[in-house]
């Protein structure tokens, strides 16, 4: 969504509604994005991971990611690879299959607050509220309406949750909640 080492001053958008790729990244490659990044992902198949932010390169607001349907092979990081989200990460997830975890927050980077929202589908791995050896500053939030998944945490794992974790289940099937 981003550029490579340059800064974006306005929001990424990135819409997939068909197709195969490997990667997704809300923002850049070593350049930071100013605002907020978005990703809505309608269909298609993502074979490796998709990040909310960027490559070793931060936002400055929030990234919200809109999955409807489709099928990531991968994981799904409300925050980026090594870089940083300044504001809250809000994943809305509904039907298709994740193959491994969601993540509310990066891949060793932090974020302000994660906001997780399972609608229907299905994912095979967990569920962490947290990143993935990332910080979350501020509360996890995770609601479970519907869908079949293997596992949740409130927490991350191997990063520090400085708030509040909260999970709430409405509906659907989970093999274990911590």
């Amino acid at each position: 969504g981003g550029g490579y080492q340059g800064a974006i001053d306005k929001d990424t958008n990135i819409t997939l509604k068909g197709g195969e790729v490997s990667y997704i990244y809300g923002g850049g490659f070593e350049g930071n994005v100013i605002s907020n990044t978005n990703i809505n992902i309608i269909n298609g198949t993502i074979k490796e991971n998709v990040y909310g932010g960027g490559y070793q390169g931060n936002v400055n607001k929030n990234a919200k990611l809109d999955i409807t349907d489709g099928l990531i092979k991968g994981s799904i990081y409300g925050g980026g690879y090594a870089g940083d989200i300044y504001g809250a990460v809000n994943i809305n997830y509904t039907n298709g299959t994740i193959e491994e975890n969601i993540y509310g927050g990066g891949f060793e980077g932090d974020i302000n607050t994660s906001n997780i929202t399972l609608n229907s589908g299905l994912v095979k791995g967990t569920v962490y509220g947290g990143g993935y050896a990332g910080d979350i500053l501020g509360d996890t939030n995770i609601e479970v309406n519907n869908g079949s998944i293997n596992g949740i945490y409130g927490g991350g794992y191997q990063g520090a949750i400085d708030k509040d974790t909260n999970i709430t289940l409405k509906g659907g099937e989970v093999s274990y909640i911590y």
